[in-house]
């Protein structure tokens, strides 16, 4: 048992180094194309005060999903944590899922773990929150993406129009059908069997339970959530969708100041390359996250310069955000080592 779990933790950190790998070398490639001087230069136009404001814009954005974190635990704990405790967790979580091959996910455990240890809050509870997190998160980015729909349609440019919202509609139909086929079981069994999960057992307060039986425990549970709460979980999903619209703030000014003008249909349609693109296992989106940028200038005939000063400028702000959350683990770490001495 313990040759196994050393050769799956060998192979995880195997597969996390070729991904990071990968990962580098998409960022080479594109910076050499480009030329790095060139990407600095177009950063060079821009002036502190443009800088602090960028950076000011993006950090407030923040508040939507931290909040939005904080209302759901206070539907289902019937508590409200204070939200300058809960940032912080929120902010080691998003370090962590950032920093990992994980693209959407990987955080999650970590704000369980400390709502327990913080509040008492029982860990199963907290897991089911950020799960329910989740699903409304990507519902705001659905939203984002009819809302982006919307604009090209407007104008009469159906292609990209159909495009957008066929991302929305695969986003809220992979939900929808998801929660139907887990209240009939069947098909979900199914996969549970294919993967073996009924037969592992995890340790819960009744004993050990198969695997299969916890997950479909938390998915019930979201399930109910979103039925009992429908009118709360809209405004989660309303708060991931305004998280998404301050998340293209900083690009839009970003190009105003640089003086390249490009059409608010147009980033809506960044905003759901970098969506989509985010799905791939690479660590912090090292090149996914670039091409995104270059593959909407490419489209639209934009400068490519300026697809990767902007890229690179968002990434800094990525990277100032999961700084951030390591900083503040680092803090969390040694208070908890402190606190069982």
């Amino acid at each position: 048992m313990f040759n196994q779990d050393k050769k799956k933790q060998i192979k995880k950190k195997y597969s996390s180094f070729i991904w990071l790998l990968v990962g580098l070398i998409l960022i080479f490639i594109f910076y050499r194309q480009v030329g790095i001087g060139k990407i600095f230069s177009k950063l060079s136009f821009l002036r502190w005060w443009q800088f602090v404001l960028i950076f000011l814009i993006f950090f407030i954005g923040l508040f939507f999903p931290i909040k939005n974190w904080q209302l759901i635990i206070r539907d289902r704990g019937n508590f409200r944590p204070p939200l300058k405790k809960i940032t912080k967790f929120w902010l080691i979580s998003f370090a962590m899922t950032y920093l990992t091959p994980t693209g959407y996910f990987g955080g999650e455990p970590f704000r369980a773990s400390s709502l327990e240890s913080e509040y008492n809050y029982p860990f199963k509870e907290g897991l089911l929150v950020a799960i329910i997190d989740n699903v409304a998160t990507f519902s705001g980015v659905a939203f984002f993406g009819f809302f982006g729909a919307i604009l090209f349609f407007l104008k009469k440019e159906f292609d990209f129009g159909l495009l957008l919202s066929a991302w929305g509609l695969f986003i809220l139909l992979t939900i929808f059908l998801s929660m139907k086929l887990w209240k009939k079981e069947k098909f979900f069994d199914y996969l549970f069997r294919l993967f073996f999960l009924h037969k592992i057992k995890v340790k819960t307060e009744n004993g050990h339970t198969p695997l299969s039986d916890e997950i479909k425990d938390y998915g019930n549970q979201a399930i109910d959530y979103i039925h009992k709460f429908s009118p709360r979980f809209v405004l989660d999903c309303l708060y991931s969708f305004f998280f998404k619209l301050m998340r293209i703030l900083p690009i839009i000014l970003c190009l105003y100041f640089l003086g390249t003008t490009v059409s608010l249909r147009r980033i809506f349609f960044l905003g759901v390359m970098i969506d989509m693109f985010r799905m791939a296992p690479l660590p912090a989106g090292l090149g996914s996250f670039e091409a995104s940028y270059l593959l909407t200038f490419s489209i639209f005939g934009l400068n490519l310069e300026v697809a990767l000063a902007l890229s690179f400028l968002m990434r800094a702000l990525d990277l100032a955000t999961a700084g951030l959350g390591l900083l503040f683990n680092t803090h969390h770490t040694v208070k908890l080592l402190k606190e069982g001495n």
